[in-house]
Formats: structure tokens, C-alpha cells, sequence
């Protein structure tokens, strides 16, 4: 038999996440998964610069919080912010298994991992085909390194402007430390589409891209 004080021990972080109350579970998904890069997040939703790193609780939590939210508002940016924090407990999976030195995953490992992506692109799909431009923007830069993506950020232009630029100065970016031969450009390209962003009223994803960008290429302003 188990003692008692180690079972409330064992299920104080479940106890933690227990709650059923929406204004509670919405406020926890804006918290944890509101974007910068989104321009229709409201103004007094704060911008989530990064997601710390959790376990399978924290992330179900968050993810089940996002799914209350949008199930008692029909606000499709609680789907987009789901797909965000599936797509950020994606890329600390994938840390975690590098960092481990594992070359490869188990045939069950594989299986779940695959269930993430897809369920990841299928948030911000239902998000995009909805008509929330953000969603847009991150189905797309999930394929960033696709040879159509820069094509797919140019035709976002005509509606979402601002997210395009955004978009377009990430993949120049990329582009940037990967093609040597055209680096100079691809750098030009990106602090040009960034700037965009910024003076289209991104004060706040496209300063961080741009700061990277300056980091990388050995500039300070």
C-alpha cells in the first residue's frame, strides 16, 4: 500500500492543471501560447516570446485549456494557439531526443511523434481555412525549407501584407546561413522584408527576427 503523503506527492501537479473553469483555462491558453507574430491577438492578451519547456502533463494541460477555449468561444485563435503549443512541444521533443544521442526513434516513439505533426498542422489548418491569417503564415513556415514556401509567402501578400514580409524575412534568413553563395543577398532581402514587417506595425516578431539576423551577421544595427 502505498504511503498517503507520497500519492498527494505523486498527484499535486495533476491537482495544479484541475480546473474546469473557462475564464481560468482561457486566460492559461493566452498565457502560455499567445503569439507575437499575431496581429489580431487583442491588446490586452500579452505576447508569449517563448513557452518553457514541460512534460506530457504541461503540454496536455495547455493544449486541453486552448480546447475549452475554443469550444466556448468559437474563436478560431484558440486553435491556432493549440497548433503553436503542439508545434512548440514538437521542437522540445525533438531537443530532448537529439540531446539524448538516440539516432533513431522506436516504431511507438515514431507513431506518436508522426500523431503530433499531424495534429499540429491540422490546428492551424482549420485555423487558416477559417480565415486567421497567422494560422497561415505558420502552416506555411512548418515547410520552410520547401522549395514552393518563399512562392506561398509571396502569394499571402495580397492579404496579409505584414505577415508576408514577416514570413519572407524568416526565409531569406534561413536562406542566409544556408546558401553561401548568394548569402549577401538573401542577408539584404531579409533585413529588407523585416523592416517592412516593422513598419507595418510588427513591433514585435520582426524585431526579434531582425535582431537575430544582425547577431548572425556580425552587425549592430
Amino acid at each position: 500500500m502505498k504511503h498517503p503523503l507520497l500519492t498527494l506527492a505523486l498527484l499535486c501537479p495533476l491537482l495544479l492543471y484541475a480546473t474546469d473553469d473557462i475564464a481560468t483555462l482561457t486566460e492559461e491558453c493566452d498565457i502560455r501560447a499567445a503569439s507575437p507574430d499575431d496581429p489580431d491577438r487583442p491588446a490586452n492578451v500579452p505576447a508569449r516570446y517563448y513557452t518553457r519547456d514541460g512534460d506530457d502533463t504541461y503540454y496536455a494541460h495547455i493544449i486541453h485549456a486552448c480546447t475549452q477555449a475554443y469550444e466556448a468561444s468559437q474563436n478560431v485563435r484558440y486553435l491556432y494557439q493549440r497548433g503553436l503549443i503542439r508545434e512548440k512541444q514538437i521542437t522540445n521533443e525533438d531537443m530532448r531526443h537529439h540531446a539524448a544521442g538516440s539516432p533513431t526513434r522506436s516504431p511507438k516513439e515514431s507513431l506518436r511523434f508522426y500523431g503530433l505533426e499531424q495534429s499540429t498542422r491540422n490546428d492551424l489548418r482549420l485555423a487558416a481555412e477559417a480565415g486567421y491569417p497567422a494560422a497561415r503564415l505558420d502552416l506555411i513556415l512548418i515547410d520552410i525549407s520547401k522549395p514552393e514556401t518563399e512562392q506561398a509567402l509571396q502569394a499571402l501578400m495580397d492579404t496579409s501584407p505584414r505577415l508576408a514580409h514577416l514570413g519572407l524575412g524568416r526565409w531569406h534568413r534561413m536562406q542566409f546561413l544556408l546558401d553561401d553563395r548568394q548569402a549577401d543577398q538573401h542577408r539584404t532581402q531579409a533585413e529588407h522584408h523585416l523592416r517592412e514587417a516593422i513598419a507595418a506595425g510588427d513591433h514585435n516578431g520582426a524585431w526579434l527576427t531582425l535582431a537575430g539576423l544582425y547577431t548572425l551577421s556580425g552587425q549592430n544595427d
